[in-house]
């Protein structure tokens, strides 16, 4: 099992992105926050939520403006349970995870 692909990132509303997976995602393995950052940190998040079954919104702090350069970065946090992944077969082991 691969793990998901961004497929594609889109600003719907001035504070909030969507990021779109070529895959579905599990949504049991909840990301903390802090795994997710916008300009390595200098636009603050403020929530994460999963959108349909391939989707994760980012809610920031400020609205985007039209000169902000945007770079959307994921570091997977060091519980591979809580790492953003497509569905595991319940009772799946660490490897599988």
């Amino acid at each position: 099992m691969a793990a998901p692909q961004l497929l594609e990132a889109e600003i719907k509303a001035p504070t909030k992105i969507i990021l779109s997976f070529d895959q579905a995602l599990d949504p049991d393995a909840q990301p903390p926050l802090s795994s997710y950052s916008i300009n390595y940190g200098k636009i603050p998040l403020v929530g994460m939520e999963f959108w349909g079954t391939s989707r994760v919104v980012l809610r920031l702090l400020r609205p985007l403006e039209a000169e902000d350069k945007i770079e959307v970065n994921y570091q997977p946090p060091d519980d591979p349970n809580k790492a953003l992944r497509a569905p595991v077969p319940e009772g799946a082991n660490a490897v599988v995870v």
